[in-house]
């Protein structure tokens, strides 16, 4: 028996949620932008090999719809989504990349016998509890390199990574994983899993190259870049590259869950806003959809994450956004959506106008945008045992993550998984890839990227 994840009735959810409003703070971005002029002619890739696409997205708005699945866009696929957007304003051979996964971890049912499947354990060296979402993710996409170098097809074990952020209900072909709220990563039932091979997050089999660079892009896709690209990759730079196509795959929400996501992002008791008048007296009031262009987005990485890097303060965050403001007066203003698991950011946010008050700026006052979900200042695992409904919670984390989607400019720091995250789906899931990021974090926080 296969259980999806149904969107719980709003009512019922929504009774669950913890309201302690405060409210967001935010900023903005240049992320993985690579000028579209390092391309040499698309033509070298091989653009007949890509999955028909029957999608069209002319405006902002059709293409957000679409990435939600709404309304003439429900039941679209995730790799017609990808296929219909600006390839100008993509990661760099996105959309061949993405066809090639889909097709590779999804061959035609009748040939799923006779393939080599790599499943998936948390393994002997590894606990759950190591892991938040965005390391469980970029751990993925290290065993899919190695899945795709030794032509093998990623599969999730009986142990698999990240079921941790799933309630015991949430099973999918007998097993407690991701799947169940997310795209299966194949296709293939478990029952065709004739030829196996299993290997832990960080001892993978040596049939499947053994313990080498965690920094490895798959073969195919290296070659690839070298061919297509006239301006090199460093090393990082490729990890960062290949780290958010593999994301982009893995956390393809199934239609239930964009269902559910939609509706919440549509409702509008469900998030709010805070602004100020010109006398600076606070206002109240609710968030539009689709967020305003040149709106920044912001996750503010507090919790337990002190313990690897040295937590950046919210204003830091502010003045970095009002930096690009004041640089970009015709396109960005101060407004922004904020995320954090610390309620204190949002108690700061909501009475915070501005640092600078300089004139010199697009906007002289902040609007804060926000969601009511439940918080805590801690590590994600504490945040799991503390809400109750563990699937719950990790959709609650993917809706903030969708509606960063929304904006056009990112301020963050590299040090912080969620922050890769969002950085690296902005230039796959949506085309914002030439808007700005600005990193608040120390500079070399990807450097020689870990994949942790």
């Amino acid at each position: 028996m296969s259980a999806r994840y149904e969107p719980l009735g709003h009512a019922a959810r929504t009774s669950a949620l913890l309201r302690k409003a405060a409210v967001y703070a935010a900023v903005l971005a240049i992320g993985f932008a690579i000028p579209t002029l390092i391309l040499r002619s698309t033509s070298a890739w091989d653009e007949s090999d890509m999955l028909d696409d029957s999608l069209s997205l002319e405006t902002r708005s059709d293409k957000l719809e679409s990435l939600y699945g709404m309304s003439s866009f429900e039941g679209r696929r995730w790799i017609d989504h990808i296929n219909a957007l600006d390839e100008d304003n993509l990661a760099p051979l996105t959309k061949w990349t993405q066809n090639y996964i889909h097709e590779w971890q999804n061959p035609p049912l009748h040939e799923c016998s006779d393939k080599t499947f790599y499943l998936l354990e948390l393994g002997p060296d590894a606990h759950h509890d190591w892991h938040g979402l965005g390391s469980a993710v970029h751990l993925f996409g290290w065993a899919l390199r190695s899945a795709l170098d030794s032509g093998a097809i990623l599969a999730w074990g009986e142990d698999p990574l990240g079921k941790i952020f799933f309630d015991d209900a949430c099973v999918v072909d007998g097993v407690r994983s991701m799947d169940c709220v997310f795209e299966p990563v194949t296709h293939c039932p478990r029952s065709s899993f004739k030829k196996t091979i299993v290997g832990g997050i960080f001892d993978h089999p040596e049939a499947l190259g053994g313990k080498n660079s965690a920094r490895t892009v798959p073969t195919v896709f290296a070659e690839k870049l070298r061919e297509t690209l006239l301006v090199p990759l460093t090393a990082s730079a490729q990890t960062y590259w290949w780290r958010g196509q593999a994301a982009a795959y893995t956390l393809r929400l199934n239609r239930a869950s964009l269902k559910y996501l939609a509706e919440l992002r549509l409702n509008e008791t469900e998030h709010y806003s805070i602004s100020f008048d010109g006398t600076g007296k606070q206002q109240k009031g609710t968030m539009p959809w689709p967020l305003p262009p040149g709106t920044s987005n912001m996750h503010v990485r507090h919790g337990n994450k002190g313990q690897e890097m040295n937590l950046v303060p919210f204003k830091d965050y502010v003045v970095a956004g009002e930096r690009l403001a004041a640089l970009n007066p015709l396109y960005y203003w101060k407004g922004a959506f904020v995320s954090s698991e610390d309620p204190a950011v949002f108690e700061e946010a909501t009475n915070l106008q501005f640092v600078s008050g300089a004139e010199t700026t697009s906007n002289l006052r902040w609007t804060w945008y926000a969601s009511h979900i439940n918080r805590l200042n801690g590590g994600p695992n504490i945040q799991l045992e503390s809400f109750g409904n563990r699937t719950e919670t990790t959709l609650s984390w993917m809706s903030e993550f969708m509606i960063a989607l929304e904006c056009d400019a990112y301020i963050g720091t590299r040090g912080s998984n969620w922050n890769r995250l969002i950085d690296e789906l902005r230039c796959i899931w949506v085309d914002g890839c030439k808007g700005s990021y600005l990193e608040v974090g120390p500079d070399g926080d990807w450097g020689g990227y870990s994949w942790k």
